[in-house]
């Protein structure tokens, strides 16, 4: 054997050994570039991803179309990948903790390996979702309805049919049902409306025994508007030209909005009515009317004060209508004495049914 072929066959195993060694010490050594190139994969699928998400969605809602099979076995397809990727970056932390000596050793080169290789696996994988979410059409135009919707008496013979079909329709939904200005308890089993962990239920109400009755959960009390706040909503309302084609004008807004005693109702619907007065003389005979004839206002009496009317007529008996009526005697932002009110309760004989003064205090 020469010299030459000595070497060769000395170099052969060696260099087999190497390119061996360099091969499956790739997934090692590139593990956190290739750790980012995935975190950023996943950032740029998850783009195109809402991107599609949208166009599809907003296709359903305005107009009669369905999203095509490829896009939503893409979407799905995505969705899956996506969670297992991020089971992967979380993993991928835990791995560099475990490498020593720079990039070419680890504490257990097998395991990290395998992992490395599971890393480039999901980069290509993302990589080719990217390349296929770029579609020339997300959703088919879906049939015409096979007959015309019509306006047409209620079907439903009595409430238990109606109350059945509405939870039937409600019972496998995330629902937020909103009620507003209740005064007594409703019974929701009785109208159809399943109470889940997955539903919310808000109501409106001037009554506390309703909160108690409804059995909230949670209270919040809506207290009329801040003067601050007030002047500003009165003014979204207003507009800026009638606010600006006086310079007493908003002297005069400001005494409106005084009258109005933080209510939002009386607010949006006098800055409404006012939005188109422009002389100061308008704005004077406003504040007359508001603070002797309220009712006289434009739009108060449909909006406002009916509101109000209900309320009063909402309350339970004349006996406490009566109370209510009798506070009117006192002036405008007086601050009503509680003992002195009902010592003259007793004296009108609204208390006659009550045996002493102790128990009509109390």
């Amino acid at each position: 054997m020469n010299l030459v072929s000595l070497l060769v066959s000395l170099v052969s195993p060696v260099m087999y050994v190497f390119n061996c060694y360099v091969k499956h010490s790739d997934p090692i050594r590139h593990l956190r570039e290739n750790l980012q190139s995935l975190e950023e994969a996943k950032r740029e699928l998850e783009a195109i991803s809402r991107d599609v998400e949208s166009k599809v969605s907003q296709l359903e809602e305005q107009q009669r179309s369905r999203r095509t099979n490829e896009v939503q076995n893409w979407l799905e397809t995505v969705d899956r990948t996506l969670k297992e990727v991020e089971d992967t970056l979380q993993r991928g932390d835990q791995e560099i903790k475990k490498r020593c000596l720079g990039n070419w050793c680890a504490k257990n080169c097998c395991s990290t390996r395998n992992f490395g290789k599971e890393v480039i696996k999901k980069l290509t994988a993302v990589k080719e979702l990217v390349s296929k979410g770029h579609f020339d059409v997300v959703a088919d135009k879906l049939p015409p309805a096979a007959v015309d919707v019509r306006p047409m008496e209620k079907t439903m013979d009595n409430e238990d049919d109606r109350a059945a079909e509405l939870f039937r329709r409600l019972s496998n939904r995330k629902f937020v049902l909103l009620l507003d200005d209740i005064w007594q308890r409703i019974d929701l089993s009785k109208v159809g409306v399943p109470v889940l962990d997955t539903c919310k239920i808000v109501f409106t109400t001037r009554s506390e025994d309703v909160c108690n009755h409804m059995e909230a959960h949670e209270r919040f009390k809506v207290e009329c508007l801040s003067p601050e706040v007030a002047w500003d909503l009165f003014q979204q309302k207003l507009g800026t030209d009638a606010l600006n084609s006086h310079r007493e004008i908003p002297k005069h807004a400001k005494i409106v909005v005084n009258e109005c005693k933080g209510l939002p109702l009386a607010l949006i619907t006098i800055g409404r009515a006012m939005a188109s007065r422009r002389k100061l003389e308008e704005w004077q005979y406003a504040i007359k009317v508001l603070q002797s004839y309220p009712s006289e206002f434009p739009g108060m009496e449909d909006t406002v004060l009916l509101i109000l009317k209900f309320s009063y007529d909402s309350l339970a008996n004349e006996f406490l209508k009566s109370c209510f009526i009798y506070c009117a005697i006192y002036p405008e932002d007086h601050v009503i004495d509680e003992d002195e009110l009902i010592d003259l309760w007793i004296g009108e004989g609204f208390l006659r049914d009550i045996d002493n003064i102790y128990d009509a205090r109390n």
